[in-house]
């Protein structure tokens, strides 16, 4: 009824009717759709300009201000803070702006305003408790002035201020009853973009929370292990699993780290693994385990995903030595295996992380240990290479049977070639079958022949560390 009055339209009867005076219900519907595009705000920026708008087009005022409890203060306590926007007569509205040093007279009115949390109304400004205020800073009067609490509930927000400089009864019953349910309105929206901006601070929270989670819990391991967040992985949960296993490490790590010292080596280290790591996720891999220089790699994928992810390693680890800068410039060996592992979380209460067992981790750090003494590079099992899905797509060749620590019986290896230049790739495939001759001689116990094939097998390539050490 209030908001009809003071647009010049009749009273209901029966139902609402239609202003005669087009204009008026003009005004109203513009209210309308202000005070609803306030409460469906949720940008602070764009809400209090908006307000202040309004509020001094309802008030018919020159001059608002809107003060706010500090949301971050204890309860929302301490000193508000104060926005002013003014509307000359017959001039442009100015921006809503901080007040630094609020006029003595605003200052006492939402004083009263924001203690009581009840309405301040005067038609006669000069004539108030708060007029010497005023005065004695000098201050200019206005003709009128209303002041309505923002709050919700019984919480008080803050304080809607409007004054007139022009008319002494600006802020009737009816134009009041108007501002009142403006700053109600802008209460519910004051609450809600408080609320979404808490919210939204929570799922930031969440999100950076989940990321780091990622940095020390691979999110595979989390499908493995059927949970989708890491607070519902608890010790001792596990998950047995078929995967093709990848160990690398760096070769001479030792002197290395001895020579450049530590500072160098640990930025040496995550360089490395910067350049090496994106290889391994592209081809659906993670890092199961970091162990000093070398890392565990788990294909869920198959042994085919395995070995292009050690192929995208080696291009990585050439991209870490053309930009090494003054680091050491490094190079690596892998072992690769498949079979059945076990992960899951192990440690103890106040402090777990990913553990990843098997025999499959011990034989690729055994294959890796061999490279070592063939001058390999990268060794994989006969058990991987049985199940590749296309064999063909990959450069390998037979280095026959080994004795593995810490298994029973012989291991049936292959060396993956895949990680040289192309030009050696080529010339080691060229000498494959004299290599493999030479592999099939020293397995039948006729080593001078194998010597020869091996010597033969070096020349083709030109050069083969493998041939060599064996022949």
């Amino acid at each position: 009824d209030a908001i009809r009055s003071e647009a010049a339209l009749p009273a209901r009867q029966n139902g609402p009717r239609l202003s005669p005076t087009p204009l008026a219900a003009t005004d109203l519907r513009n209210f309308m759709d202000l005070l609803a595009a306030i409460t469906a705000e949720t940008d602070a920026s764009m809400l209090l300009p908006r307000l202040a708008e309004l509020a001094l087009a309802t008030g018919s005022a020159n001059f608002c201000a809107i003060a706010l409890h500090d949301p971050a203060s204890p309860e929302g306590g301490g000193a508000p803070y104060i926005e002013g926007m003014t509307a000359p007569p017959g001039g442009a509205l100015t921006e809503l702006a901080r007040l630094d040093r609020p006029p003595a007279l605003l200052r006492a009115v939402l004083d009263v305003c924001l203690r009581t949390g009840a309405p301040v109304v005067s038609q006669n400004p000069a004539s108030e408790d708060f007029a010497p205020a005023a005065r004695d800073a000098a201050e200019p009067l206005p003709r009128s002035l209303c002041c309505v609490p923002i709050q919700q509930a019984r919480s008080v927000l803050g304080a809607l201020y409007l004054h007139s400089e022009v008319t002494r009864h600006a802020f009737s019953g009816s134009r009041m009853a108007l501002v009142q349910a403006l700053a109600d309105q802008a209460a519910i929206a004051l609450q809600n973009t408080r609320l979404l901006h808490h919210l939204q601070r929570a799922l930031d929270a969440q999100t950076r929370q989940s990321e780091a989670n990622r940095r020390f819990v691979p999110e595979h391991l989390m499908q493995t292990l059927g949970q989708a967040e890491i607070t519902d992985v608890g010790l001792n949960q596990y998950a047995e699993t078929e995967m093709t296993v990848v160990f690398a490490d760096i070769r001479g790590f030792t002197a290395i780290s001895h020579q450049v010292g530590p500072k160098q080596t640990i930025e040496m280290i995550n360089r490395y693994l910067e350049h090496v790591q994106p290889g391994i996720a592209a081809h659906g891999g993670f890092v199961g385990n970091y162990m000093g220089d070398g890392l565990l790699a788990l294909f869920p994928g198959g042994p085919d995903m395995a070995l292009f992810g050690v192929t995208a390693m080696a291009r990585g680890l050439n991209g870490y030595n053309a930009s090494r800068g003054d680091l050491p410039a490094l190079a690596i060996g892998a072992g690769v295996h498949l079979g059945q592992v076990t992960l899951g979380m192990i440690g103890d209460p106040d402090h777990i992380q990913v553990g990843v067992l098997g025999s499959p981790v011990n034989v690729t750090a055994r294959l890796d240990g061999l490279n070592k003494e063939f001058g390999s590079r990268v060794l994989v099992s006969e058990e991987t290479v049985a199940r590749l899905a296309q064999p063909e797509r990959f450069a390998l060749r037979s280095l026959g049977e080994m004795r593995v620590r810490g298994l029973s019986s012989a291991l049936k290896v292959h060396e993956f070639l895949e990680t040289h230049d192309p030009a050696m790739i080529e010339a080691l495939i060229r000498a494959r079958p004299t290599f493999e001759r030479a592999v099939a001689a020293m397995a039948g116990g006729d080593p001078d022949r194998a010597a020869a094939l091996f010597q033969q097998a070096s020349a083709v390539a030109g050069g083969d560390p493998v041939a060599r050490s064996a022949g």
